[in-house]
């Protein structure tokens, strides 16, 4: 055995340590096509692992955001807060505040500045590298 081969046998060794076996995964038999298993050809370990395919995220009830999306081959269930925020104007500091269209949650969003500009040409107004927002007045 030369000096490559044993590089190469001692870093198969290190990646099956680690838990990255090689080979593909196949379906096992008599179980949902989303188990899945494989024999890693570098050091013959066994190993099992569940990859589940999803429907689309089915909202629970109207006027809530509580979902769920099922495995098509399990039946596995997976339930989730998802909100459907849109902007719906701007706080005192130009937080944009949103409001999610199924609950009514309200969150506040990113800063959006309205920075004066000059008319017509649409260039920023900055006095000593600095430029100010005419809906809350800060300036940065």
């Amino acid at each position: 055995m030369g000096l490559w081969d044993k590089v190469k046998s001692v870093a198969i060794s290190a990646k099956c340590m680690t838990g990255w076996h090689a080979g593909d995964y196949t379906p096992i038999e008599r179980e949902p096509k989303c188990h899945l298993e494989k024999t890693c050809p570098d050091c013959n370990k066994y190993v099992t692992t569940v990859k589940h395919k999803f429907s689309s995220w089915e909202y629970l009830s109207h006027g809530r955001c509580d979902a769920n999306k099922e495995c098509i081959h399990c039946g596995h269930v997976e339930t989730e807060i998802r909100h459907e925020y849109k902007a719906q104007g701007k706080d005192a500091n130009c937080s944009v505040i949103e409001v999610c269209n199924r609950c009514q949650d309200q969150k506040l969003g990113r800063k959006e500045h309205n920075w004066i500009k000059i008319p017509f040409t649409n260039t920023e107004v900055k006095a000593d590298g600095k430029r100010k927002c005419k809906d809350c007045g800060i300036m940065e």
